[in-house]
């Protein structure tokens, strides 16, 4: 009697799991897939990293958009088993599987961050403030006279087109996309004052440091003392202007206006040759720094000639 109530539970145990299998089994596409171990699409980013993938087969089969691929899998998702053929093609399309690398760039959401193919001076930043220039060389390829290395210009074009290169190869392994991420995402570095803290440094802060630095200046800079006279005759043109609106604002009496104005000559005296520029050398230089961190790197005029003598001229090392 033992016996056969045990086999009758063990016939009782095969049956359930028989009928729980039964009722787990795949009914439609979705559920096939799945079943086999499919991981399909189920975000924005993943649709759009598949059509990126997979556009011109795509256009063929009329799905224009990552929008349009995400209505055709959704169709096709319920559709039943008995076509073998559409079972391959949702798989195929509907797969969570980018193998580009700029297909995981825009699985992971981070397209953007990818600099734009015509943003050369971003491409001259990357390679500036690259950390090991050697290394960048060596992973890149590139091979280059000792003279190139310093030319940003040439240098920042052959990391773009490394880059650019980059977006359809298959993805080697993790290293190989992390480099991509480290040398072709944008630094989001504008303006002068953030590159400079990217490479380590920073601004002098007094005019003893500056008075300084303008004397070492002068025997690696012809263009030191012209570029000096031009931002403080800039300087007291707009000093003069203000004398006169708070004179105009307040009716200050004509003995104000005329004792503000000798400070001010004083300070930048109006026949501003280079003897004057000289004797104020420290203030004059600080000034003209004080001007440039502000500059927007994307200007041509700014980087990489004029950064270059802000960095000489206006930094020193952390």
């Amino acid at each position: 009697m033992a016996n056969y109530k045990l086999f009758s539970t063990i016939l009782l145990t095969i049956g359930s799991v028989a009928g729980v299998r039964e009722y787990l089994k795949p009914r439609d596409i979705q559920s096939m897939l799945k079943w086999n171990g499919i991981r399909l699409i189920s975000n924005d980013d993943g649709w759009k990293s598949a059509f990126y993938e997979k556009e011109s087969k795509l256009r063929e089969i009329n799905v224009h958009s990552a929008n349009g691929l995400w209505k055709w899998c959704s169709e096709r998702f319920k559709y039943g088993l008995g076509d073998s053929s559409i079972l391959d093609s949702v798989q195929e399309y509907c797969q969570d599987n980018p193998t580009t690398i700029m297909g995981n760039i825009i699985r992971s959401g981070e397209e953007k961050r990818f600099i734009k193919d015509t943003d050369a001076t971003a491409f001259q930043i990357a390679y500036a403030i690259s950390g090991d220039r050697e290394q960048l060389m060596e992973v890149m390829g590139i091979k280059v006279p000792e003279e190139r290395k310093n030319q940003f210009n040439y240098m920042g074009a052959e990391v773009s087109k490394w880059c650019i290169a980059q977006k359809n190869e298959k993805v080697k392994d993790a290293k190989h996309l992390g480099n991509v991420k480290k040398y072709c995402y944008n630094k989001n570095v504008r303006k002068v004052r953030d590159l400079i803290k990217k490479e380590g440094l920073k601004q002098m802060m007094t005019t003893a440091e500056y008075a300084d630095r303008f004397t070492k200046e002068l025997n690696n800079a012809t263009d030191l003392i012209k570029s000096l006279q031009h931002r403080v005759e800039t300087i007291r043109a707009t000093m003069e202007k203000d004398i006169k609106d708070r004179q105009t604002k307040f009716g200050h009496p004509e003995e104000w206006l005329t004792r503000q104005n000798d400070e001010l000559e004083k300070l930048i005296p109006k026949n501003l040759d280079e003897a004057a520029i000289r004797k104020n050398s420290g203030q004059y230089l600080k000034w003209w720094c004080e001007g440039q961190f502000d500059d927007d790197l994307n200007s041509n005029i700014v980087f990489p000639n004029s950064y270059a003598k802000v960095k000489a001229r206006c930094t020193v090392k952390k």
